[in-house]
């Protein structure tokens, strides 16, 4: 697409960081797409630290190239001069009608070069229309059928804006509702749905979601913070013990991205996922890389033997795209199966190092794991610090704990700390 060479990073930028927080940010409450666009505003034109305000629109277009230069990148860097409720309207109708006034070879080859452009003016459309977000499912149109469908959608808006000299509420939702099985269709299809590099393939969602557009955004693994560091320190203290690799146990890999770039440098590693179609592609993931010998991930729900409710909502961050539904949160109550009794070792045996994350569980799952604890069975632990950040106090003395590791801003911060066995 000539013209849109030198603007292939925004592909990137969008999928790693815009689907993230869109989709963690409640209706109305835009603060984490303020930040977003702060964030591009500055390499776009070199301002950082200014709150996206009237004069926005003339910031971003400082250094971004006009429709007629690479409409792509156009319509993705409009989400821009979104943030502000006055602008949201006109940001929109402009983005979309860059995008319908472009020939369906131009959508095609949109997508094929991966360009998130169906994607973001579909969350464009769900936040002006005022409606609920949740997934949405594709129409199964190949191409040119949607394209002349959301023609005939489109002409039927204007008309009602020539008619009225505004946008209608009630028009442009019902086109949004129309289009919307139509972008995320093509939307999907830009979708990778592997990513590769030196450390090999990993399988991802074909769809938005916020760890997959992370890895496809960045080409690295989302793995939580410390990981890296506390399998490092496991490896080192394994082979103080004879030379041996370190075993590991992971309780919510969701895609296995840790896995997947560390465990061919362990003894093995055991994954416990209760999702069962993250854990499906784990299993890709792993047959792929030829680690069948070496990892495998088991559909589990880990915890303290005790049933535990997971609730599962619309505007959930690894579970969100945009549609539109009357109830978006659902509640079930999963049995939890016990590390003291799931995990089978020899007499000689330990787990080297233990990675949880679990969005708040992770308390429930030590208390599983007392067992092995007390008997120091489990060496380390690595978890993220959310919620009531109390799993640490459930730690058996001998135990101690590191210091914390912090990533992201003073406006959005994460916090993970290890805690390891204290064998003197």
């Amino acid at each position: 697409m000539e013209g849109c060479a030198s603007w292939e990073w925004v592909v990137f930028h969008t999928e790693a960081s815009f689907f993230a927080v869109e989709a963690s940010t409640k209706s109305g409450e835009w603060r984490l797409l303020e930040l977003y666009s702060q964030d591009l505003i500055g390499v776009l034109c070199g301002v950082n630290g200014e709150h996206p305000g009237s004069n926005v629109a003339a910031r971003w277009r400082c250094s971004f190239p006009s429709p007629a230069t690479c409409w792509p990148a156009y319509v993705v860097a409009s989400m821009v001069t979104s943030v502000g409720t006055q602008t949201l309207l006109n940001a929109t109708m402009d983005a979309l009608d860059v995008v319908m006034h472009r020939p369906v070879r131009e959508w095609t080859r949109a997508v094929r070069l991966r360009w998130p452009v169906f994607g973001v003016l579909s969350r464009l459309l769900v936040r002006a229309a005022d409606l609920l977000r949740a997934r949405c499912r594709p129409s199964g149109a190949a191409a040119q059928d949607a394209f002349s469908r959301l023609v005939d959608d489109y002409t039927e808006l204007w008309v009602s804006v020539n008619n009225q000299g505004i946008v209608p509420q009630g028009s442009l939702q019902r086109f949004a509702v129309a289009a919307c099985p139509h972008f995320e269709q093509l939307d999907r299809s830009a979708c990778a749905p592997w990513i590769g590099g030196s450390k090999g393939r990993i399988r991802l969602f074909g769809y938005r979601e916020v760890i997959s557009d992370r890895i496809r955004g960045t080409g690295q693994p989302s793995c939580a913070l410390g990981v890296d560091a506390e399998v490092e320190h496991a490896r080192a203290m394994a082979a103080k013990r004879g030379g041996a690799l370190p075993r590991v146990v992971e309780v919510g890999p969701f895609l296995c991205d840790c896995l997947w770039v560390h465990a061919h440098a362990v003894q093995r590693w055991q994954a416990f996922e209760f999702s069962a179609a993250a854990a499906e592609l784990c299993e890709e993931t792993i047959q792929a890389n030829s680690l069948v010998s070496t990892a495998s991930v088991e559909v589990a729900a880990i915890g303290d033997g005790r049933p535990v409710r997971m609730t599962t909502n619309a505007e959930e961050p690894s579970w969100t795209t945009s549609t539109f539904r009357e109830s978006a949160t659902t509640a079930t109550w999963i049995p939890t199966v016990r590390l003291d009794e799931r995990l089978k070792l020899e007499s000689d045996e330990v787990i080297d190092l233990l990675i949880m994350h679990t969005n708040g569980f992770e308390r429930t799952v030590l208390e599983g794991a007392m067992g092995l604890l007390v008997a120091g069975r489990i060496r380390a632990i690595v978890a993220p610090l959310l919620g009531a950040k109390d799993w640490p106090t459930v730690l058996p003395n001998n135990f101690t704990l590191q210091k914390a590791t912090v990533a992201g801003t003073s406006a959005m911060s994460f916090q993970a700390v290890a805690a390891r066995w204290d064998t003197a």
